[in-house]
């Protein structure tokens, strides 16, 4: 499982976690950016 800050965990639950990576897919598809596998790192692709 991935950590955040203070190896504190990223998500609060389940349904934290799914609106978090909804709300990823949607800024990406707006946006053209995309997350590598594995990564919470950006990158917009021109």
């Amino acid at each position: 499982m991935s950590r955040g800050d203070r190896r504190e965990p990223r998500f609060n639950d389940d349904q934290d976690r799914t609106c978090c990576l909804v709300t990823l897919g949607e800024a990406c598809e707006k946006t053209g950016w995309q997350v590598p596998p594995s990564t919470w790192q950006l990158a917009q692709l021109r």
